[in-house]
């Protein structure tokens, strides 16, 4: 019997095969040879697999929390959610209602902004983690599976202006829940790897996904399909599905308008006149970024490629370009306008009746106000009574929000209700909850104004109507019981801090039937500079004030002195004396020569107001180049914004 030598094997087809131990060494001097240590270390894994992801989690919560606060708490507070079943019934009639009703339980979490952006940052992460594996893309381009969750984190702080005009339930959570289930789902049919069992899986999720969350179901659908792209059956059954269910459903719903049923539950922001384009396109390049990720070659590993290969150099490329392009991109989506998100701030303080914080708000605005500002500043002013004496040491040249397509915003729609309700014209309040409501659907914020405007109009089972409603809410249990202790007793209710004043105006008003034509601002200036009320000196103060604002001398006078005659004890505001002293210079039907007037901040004053403008006149200066140059000095008086406060247009 002949002795094998130790350690060695010959295998049966010797010829030109290396013996084990013979190759081993060989082996061993090539990876012992420079050209091997340039291969890509561990450490590149777990850069772009955890690193990175991590870095983007991080990323989008400061974006959510730090830049973005005030948004979060607005989509919630534009939502609704109710714990019983005919609001899950109502929501749920049309294919992807589901994800809508998921939308609006999750949505909730934003009114604390931390706790919503934090679990919809897990949402993201949980996406990123599951289509690495759904798409099975390798370590190099596992940055490519955080672009999906990029877009998602663009279209929740991109959406602007669009946030009043919504008809899409839970919008914000609703799309990433509904990419979770997509991303979900192909993962589920790639890991099967029996060929009957991914397509009876497609055929279930297709019908099952496409009733529970619309569009993304396709979408799954053919997803899977590209993942199975040399087999023909995949295909042919993922096209009998992509054609045949939305059909099916169609003739089923008679809801549905045929040209949707392939996008049922797509986010679709448009009015009569204007469609979102930006909203759409990120949601297309959503499915394309799926459709890519399907097909394209990125199984790679890091050990597939060395330092200065020219392979390895252009994945590192790819590593870099994608994450500055990501955050290139979230920052160009972002809406940072500081007074679109000042607005927010303000009418949020507005509701918690912060009147302080609402002109700590305006005293410190780098630009322009919009109009909502100046309105919502206002009624901070009245509440705290210092129309006289503030009312012009705020910026009051004022600018149109900033859109970024052609869609008009009215206030009737973006604060109309709250601020009706604090000029208690609840007629007019609870008329714009309700056309809003039918519109864009009902909100915690609109039931909230509907209660106060029923409870300051005696309608007290109106008001438990609402107030059952919120009790059922997540957020507003507690404030709808603190109303709902006091309904029915009007006594009770005008002593709330909040509704004191409102109460007051309220039992002073003519009962009128007239109409606004939708321009909030022109109504309420038109309907208090011309009332005349002796008997509630606040709403007196009022009338006055509006007066100013309307700048009409012979609205003016018979206000200003029906408060002299209230006030008699009392000093004159500093703005009320500034308009008295400009009017009876500029008109000889009043004499003021014997007035009171302050000597300094009045008399003084307004010699060196005129004698500083004629001299920018003489100049050669326009006027609005006039009133540029005079407003550090003299924009907190009257004169400054009777003369260049022009062209002030409300919307």
């Amino acid at each position: 019997m002949n002795k094998k030598k130790k350690g060695t094997f010959y295998p049966k087809n010797q010829g030109t095969d290396i013996p084990t131990q013979q190759k081993t060494k060989q082996q061993v001097a090539v990876s012992s040879s420079p050209n091997s240590q340039k291969t890509f270390p561990k450490g590149m894994f777990w850069l772009t697999s955890v690193l990175i992801p991590l870095a983007f989690a991080a990323f989008a919560f400061y974006v959510l929390v730090a830049l973005n606060s005030e948004v979060l708490y607005c989509y919630q507070e534009r939502s609704l959610f109710v714990t019983d079943s005919s609001f899950f019934d109502m929501h749920t009639t049309l294919p992807g209602g589901l994800l809508g009703w998921l939308g609006c339980y999750f949505i909730q979490y934003f009114n604390t902004p931390w706790v919503g952006a934090l679990i919809m940052v897990l949402m993201w992460l949980a996406i990123y983690f599951i289509s690495t594996k759904a798409f099975r893309i390798g370590s190099p381009f596992h940055t490519l599976a955080l672009i999906i969750p990029t877009i998602l984190l663009c279209s929740v702080v991109g959406l602007g202006y669009w946030i009043y005009y919504s008809k899409v339930p839970g919008y914000a959570f609703a799309e990433t829940i509904g990419t979770l289930m997509m991303v979900s789902a192909v993962w589920a049919g790639s890991a099967v790897k029996n060929r009957w069992f991914c397509i009876g899986w497609m055929v279930v999720w297709s019908v099952l996904g496409y009733i529970a969350f619309g569009w993304y179901a396709l979408l799954a659908t053919l997803c899977i399909a590209l993942l199975n792209l040399k087999s023909w059956m995949h295909w042919a059954v993922a096209a009998a599905c992509i054609i045949v269910i939305p059909l099916v459903a169609y003739n089923c719903c008679t809801k549905m308008v045929l040209s949707h049923s392939w996008i049922a539950a797509f986010p679709l922001f448009q009015n009569d006149i204007i469609t979102n384009t930006r909203i759409i396109w990120m949601f297309a390049g959503l499915a394309v970024t799926a459709l890519a990720l399907s097909v394209a070659p990125v199984s790679s590993k890091w050990t597939d490629f060395t330092k200065k290969s020219r392979n390895g150099l252009l994945v590192c490329a790819l590593v870099l370009v994608s994450c500055i392009g990501m955050a290139y991109g979230t920052f160009l989506a972002n809406i940072d306008d500081y007074n679109f998100h000042s607005e927010m701030r303000m009418y949020r303080a507005i509701d918690e009746a912060r009147w302080q914080d609402v002109l700590d708000e305006a005293a410190v605005a780098p630009v322009h106000p919009t109009r909502e500002q100046v309105m919502l500043r206002n009624i901070a002013l009245m509440n705290l009574g210092k129309f006289g004496s503030s009312m012009f040491h705020y910026d009051n040249k004022s600018i149109p929000p900033v859109v970024y397509d052609s869609l008009h915003v009215h206030m009737v729609q973006t604060n109309g209700p709250l601020t009706y309700m604090n000029y208690a014209r609840t007629n007019f309040a609870t008329r714009w909850c309700i056309e809003n409501g039918v519109e864009y659907g009902f909100c915690n914020d609109g039931y909230k104004v509907l209660i106060r405007s029923a409870l300051i109009s005696g309608e007290y089972d109106l008001a438990q109507k609402y107030i059952n409603i919120l009790k059922h809410t997540k957020n507003y249990r507690a404030w709808a019981e603190r109303y709902e202790a006091v309904n029915g007793d009007s006594v009770k209710i005008a002593e709330l801090p909040e509704m004191k004043n409102i109460c007051e105006l309220h039992n002073n008003f003519k009962s009128i039937l007239d109409g606004d034509e939708g321009l909030l601002e022109m109504y309420l200036l038109n309907y208090f500079s011309n009332t005349q009320n002796k008997n509630s000196k606040f709403l007196n103060e009022l009338t006055l004030a509006f007066a100013l604002i309307s700048k009409d001398i012979q609205l003016f006078w018979p206000k200003f002195f029906l408060y002299a005659t209230l006030h008699e004890d009392e000093m004159m505001p500093i703005h009320y004396q500034e308009a008295a002293y400009l009017y009876g210079n500029l008109e000889q039907g009043v004499d003021i020569s014997n007035m009171p007037f302050d000597q300094s901040l009045i008399i003084d004053r307004y010699r060196r107001f005129q004698e500083v403008s004629q001299s920018y006149l003489r100049q050669g200066m326009q006027v609005e180049e006039v009133g540029d140059a005079m407003q550090s000095t003299f924009g907190d008086t009257f004169w400054w914004f009777y003369f260049f406060a022009r062209n002030q247009r409300s919307y």
